[in-house]
């Protein structure tokens, strides 16, 4: 028995073709896709104040791995094959190549410079007399030119130096006076500290023998030292006569006497019967020399008790009460114009 059921063949579809205007729609799309990709990269860089060639670059990464991915796996579901594909891999790299940088106009690289150096580099021309001339004249007007400015500024720090030097004379005019000077002079120390701002001060004097002065600038010095002598002569013999005082309340525990006496009280007495012995004489002159130069005392003399007919003394070579004196290396130097 013949069957009259004929056998069923299985037909696949063809997509249908898609119009030539669509097409040539499309690839006008994928043309001007990698600028509309680098337009959309600088928007979003200007608008997050980002790089713009950093944010087009992994624009461009994206796209490319995008078209690598499908490339490899394409999709009917997202209409994405094979042709789509190469043109995000076109779009991707196109837009990476305009966001790599490029050197600044006018440079090149280094291999390209040494290559057109080695072609078309012509020997260095050599200079002539006149050219030479010419150099060595413009040399010589830069230093001339520098050492004018460096005279100059040395200038204006010497000038700074003279008047800020001349006006601390001044101050120490006006407030120099012997009243001052004798204030708190109740103990040695404090008497010792006071001869030491007359050798600040003589100090003072002497440094602006080296400033060159001008003739009115050195008349408010000479002035100075006027005035400071004038002050010496005052207060130094003052200073000697509280010595004496300030001295006996210190080694008043000691049983020692001290007292200062003469014409401007030049001479201390020095009382203690400790000074019987000569090593003891001998030990506490060495301990008080420094501050009986400093006073200016001319005599020292040492007894071992009140009374005595006989006496042990130290004569003092020291300054005249008019003579400025520095303190330099431990010892007091007289100071001269």
């Amino acid at each position: 028995m013949t069957s009259d059921v004929e056998p069923v063949v299985s037909v696949t579809p063809e997509p249908p073709r898609r119009p030539w205007l669509s097409r040539l729609v499309e690839l006008g799309i994928w043309i001007v896709a990698p600028i509309a990709l680098m337009v959309g990269g600088f928007i979003l860089a200007f608008i997050f104040g980002a790089p713009h060639q950093r944010v087009v670059a992994v624009f461009a990464v994206l796209v490319l791995a995008a078209g690598g991915y499908f490339m490899y796996r394409p999709s009917d579901k997202l209409r994405v094959r094979r042709a789509r594909a190469a043109g995000l891999l076109y779009t991707g790299l196109l837009a990476l190549v305009g966001a790599l940088p490029t050197p600044p106009s006018g440079q090149e690289l280094p291999s390209q410079a040494v290559v057109q150096n080695s072609r078309t580099a012509e020997p260095q021309r050599a200079l002539t007399s006149e050219e030479r001339e010419a150099q060595e004249a413009q040399r010589a007007a830069q230093e001339a030119v520098r050492q004018q400015a460096a005279a100059a500024a040395a200038t204006a720090a010497a000038d700074q130096r003279r008047t800020e030097y001349v006006a601390r004379l001044e101050r120490e005019l006006e407030s120099a006076t012997p009243e001052r000077m004798l204030e708190n002079t109740g103990t040695p120390d404090t008497i010792i500290v006071t001869v030491a701002v007359f050798t600040t001060l003589a100090s003072l004097y002497r440094d602006g023998a080296s400033l060159d002065l001008s003739p009115e600038q050195e008349q408010v010095r000479q002035r100075f030292k006027r005035r400071l002598i004038a002050l010496q002569v005052q207060v130094f013999p003052e200073l000697r006569n509280r010595y004496g005082p300030a001295m006996a309340r210190r080694v008043w525990e000691n049983d020692m006497e001290v007292r200062t006496l003469g014409s401007g009280y030049r001479t201390i007495d020095l009382i203690w019967a400790g000074f019987a012995a000569n090593r003891n004489i001998a030990e506490f002159h060495t301990a008080a020399r420094g501050n009986m130069e400093a006073l200016r005392f001319t005599r020292a003399r040492y007894f071992w008790y009140r009374g005595a007919d006989r006496w042990q003394y130290y004569a003092l070579e020291v300054p005249s009460d008019r003579d400025l004196v520095v303190l330099s290396g431990g010892r007091f130097i007289t100071v001269t114009d």
